[in-house]
């Protein structure tokens, strides 16, 4: 997760936050699976549901909890947002 400072206010003040943490699938690759962010359930989050999802502070509360691994914004087509998931883009010689 990076810093809050680093984060634009225009993703931080809507209300399409998760958590997430590592679990391994079915054939032993890791995945990360969303969660609410909410520190009294362990509910799954849905990245098409917007009712399992939670405004940005509250995903940095339940991350104090040390039960998840990080936080992510959810892209909508109700918010002027894209991105692009660049995990695993690079090799070790880059």
């Amino acid at each position: 997760m990076r810093p809050a400072a680093q984060i634009p206010d225009s993703l931080t003040e809507l209300d399409q936050w998760v958590v997430w943490r590592y679990e391994t699938r079915a054939g032993g690759s890791p995945t990360k699976v969303p969660y609410q962010a909410d520190p009294n359930s362990s509910s799954m989050a849905s990245t098409t549901d917007p009712s399992t999802w939670a405004p940005y502070p509250l995903s940095q509360h339940s991350l104090s909890s040390n039960k998840y691994s990080g936080a992510g914004f959810v892209f909508s087509s109700s918010d002027p947002f894209c991105g692009i998931d660049v995990d695993d883009c690079l090799t070790d010689e880059g």
